[in-house]
């Protein structure tokens, strides 16, 4: 099958890419490259366009089937720009129809304050139609490795904070949140590829399981990462907000595709833990291709079981990319 994945060369866009790569699909990849296209599988074809130039939208649709449009609201072409998708949808869409895009599948935050990321979603589910399928996938906040890291998100940028500072800093502190686990949304993405158009076309789900509190994710993140000094992370409270409800269904998933969670924060976490105590990340978020050691490893006998126990996941880890 022949696949575009816009914004491919980011966070989620290079585990899916990859993987799609490697079941068989011919990928495609579009993206700003604002932050480089490291981890990539060769086979990939790589181009750098902005999806709101219309001309750059239509030659990257051309000859596809389907589109994962993950151009995410975080990669924004240049300070406080539109994003792509939220740009001329209409337009993106009269492409892909033009070019017999079969199946459009649209990545959006699941906890999104922004009016026009739910028109954009709206308008998705609109434009359904026999021969042009459809699907939005609400997506709680995703944690856990990738070629191209990133460190400012969530349970990421906690375990990245306490291992090159030694410190967690939350801002809010209370609500209850789902999490997704980089391995579950992979998953959930090669699902919706294959899955029958009258179980997810014109239709929208939420993908989010295992809520905690930011406090509870920092004291988890505390108990799995190591620090500069080996002694646990400090939690540094900056502000608290009140407790509110962050309203999500995902059962819809499972009913419809038979979609269950099967990995865990913790274990992204300490995939993540591993990785950086192996070097196999920096804080700028080099990939796990990378042979450089980003910091030599730590080893204090107080914790000498655990990094032999990681090391062995670690090397099974990077040899299973």
């Amino acid at each position: 099958m022949r696949v575009l994945v816009t914004g491919g060369a980011g966070y989620v866009g290079t585990r899916l890419s990859n993987a799609l790569v490697r079941v068989g699909h011919s990928v495609r990849v579009v993206d700003a490259l604002l932050h480089g296209s490291q981890g990539l599988h060769p086979d990939i074809e790589l181009r750098r366009g902005d999806l709101r130039d219309r001309s750059d939208a239509a030659r990257a649709l051309t000859g596809v089937d389907v589109v994962f449009h993950l151009a995410s609201n975080a990669s924004r072409t240049t300070e406080g720009a539109p994003t792509p998708r939220a740009v001329d949808l209409g337009a993106f869409l009269h492409e892909a129809r033009k070019r017999r895009v079969r199946r459009l599948v649209y990545a959006s935050p699941l906890e999104s304050q922004d009016a026009s990321e739910a028109r954009v979603a709206r308008c998705l589910v609109e434009e359904n139609a026999p021969g042009f399928e459809t699907t939005v996938v609400r997506m709680a906040p995703i944690c856990g490795p990738s070629p191209r890291q990133r460190f400012d998100l969530g349970a990421n940028a906690m375990a990245g904070s306490a291992w090159f500072e030694g410190r967690i800093e939350l801002t809010n502190g209370e609500t209850n949140r789902p999490h997704l686990a980089m391995s579950d949304a992979i998953r959930l993405f090669m699902k919706l590829l294959e899955a029958p158009a009258a179980n997810i076309a014109g239709r929208t789900f939420d993908a989010g399981y295992e809520c905690m509190t930011p406090r509870e994710l920092a004291e988890l993140v505390r108990g799995c990462v190591p620090t500069p000094n080996g002694v646990p992370a400090t939690i540094e409270i900056a502000a608290t907000d009140a407790p509110r409800a962050v309203g999500f269904d995902p059962l819809a998933l499972e009913a419809a595709l038979d979609f269950r969670p099967e990995s865990s924060v913790r274990e992204m976490v300490d995939q993540l833990a591993l990785l950086l105590e192996q070097g196999f990340l920096d804080r700028d978020g080099r990939g796990l291709q990378h042979e450089e050691r980003a910091r030599p490893i730590v080893t204090e006998p107080s914790r000498g079981w655990r990094l032999i126990r990681r090391a062995a996941r670690a090397r099974d880890f990077v040899a299973a990319r």
